[in-house]
């Protein structure tokens, strides 16, 4: 059985890159998830593969809204770092009405990253989007 064992973790190594923080990851990692939204805030969770800065734009209906932000951001390993984000849009959150939304990262520098970005919402959508129901089930 141990010979077994010391022949699978031979192969394993040789099949795994010496070090894995040399690997090119997306920016975005998991997410954004709507973790919950009620009358005045909506609560957001991301990770990514680089201490990025995070913003979030409100579209209601055909219209920006105005929101201040609350980021918190958490490095739990190499390349991964949580984002727990509060938005509170000036007007409040309206139930039933669905509000599309774009996040935006940054580098150090200031700079937008956009690779894979475009990719974040379902096939069928054409953005993120999310509603506040009237009634949590």
């Amino acid at each position: 059985m141990y010979a077994s064992m010391r022949v699978c973790r031979k192969h394993w190594n040789r099949r795994m890159p010496k070090d894995l923080s040399e690997q090119i990851l997306d920016p975005i990692l998991t997410g954004p998830i709507v973790r919950k939204v009620d009358a005045n805030k909506g609560h957001f969770w991301l990770a990514t593969s680089a201490p990025f800065r995070v913003n979030i734009s409100l579209i209601e209906g055909e219209h920006s809204q105005t929101l201040t932000q609350d980021i918190r951001s958490i490095k739990v390993g190499k390349q991964l770092y949580l984002h727990f984000i509060t938005i509170t849009p000036e007007n409040g959150f309206k139930e039933n009405l669905i509000y599309y939304y774009s996040v935006t990262l940054l580098d150090s520098e200031g700079n937008e990253i956009s690779n894979g970005l475009d990719d974040l919402h379902y096939d069928a959508q054409d953005s993120l989007s999310f509603k506040r129901p009237n009634k949590i089930a």
